[in-house]
């Protein structure tokens, strides 16, 4: 526990680009399996050879131009999953301050019950955060971040609500890092 498990909640996009027709994330991952006392082994499982053939799902994805054509859309709720001091246009590891113009800011960790056992807060709760992010189910829900990691709570989480939700794989990188692209600094996005 203690640290968000980014590599299943990643590993869960990546299986839904490739298609794959039963993606699921324990909820708190080991940490909560471990914290509810529930038994654990260090030998290895026996694995067998499945026969899943990828079929790329790029509906779920949303990159800079897709997101930049729907600026102006009232239908798209744009989900930045970064601090408030990273959204605001602080600390942006190297990158052009700011946020995507009308994007909202849902702190990914603002969705956990606790960080050392990372479970999802109950659905009022969750579906409360996204509405005061400016996302609902009525909207598509795009989700960032700086490079996809913490995007991918967002986009499971508004999965979960049963949301229609893109997740913007290149992030807060490709954004960032164009000149031509609009940006906006500090706590703005309403």
């Amino acid at each position: 526990g203690g640290v968000p498990d980014f590599a299943a909640r990643r590993a869960a996009d990546v299986l839904e680009y490739l298609g794959h027709p039963r993606v699921s994330v324990m909820d708190g991952g080991i940490g909560a399996w471990i914290s509810d006392g529930r038994p654990t082994s260090d030998i290895p499982a026996d694995a067998s050879a499945g026969d899943f053939v990828a079929k790329i799902n790029e509906d779920i994805l949303a990159d800079a131009e897709w997101i930049q054509a729907r600026l102006e859309d009232p239908n798209v709720a744009v989900i930045d999953a970064r601090p408030a001091d990273q959204y605001a246009g602080y600390s942006n590891r190297g990158l052009r301050e700011g946020h995507i113009p009308g994007a909202g800011n849902l702190y990914f960790v603002e969705l956990l019950q606790s960080e050392e056992v990372p479970r999802l807060k109950p659905r009022d709760e969750v579906e409360a955060l996204f509405a005061a992010a400016g996302a609902g189910p009525d909207k598509t829900v795009v989700s960032y971040c700086q490079i996809g990691m913490r995007a991918s709570y967002n986009y499971l989480s508004a999965r979960h609500l049963g949301y229609d939700v893109n997740v913007c794989d290149q992030s807060g990188q490709e954004w960032g890092g164009r000149e031509d692209l609009p940006a906006e600094t500090g706590s703005g996005g309403d």
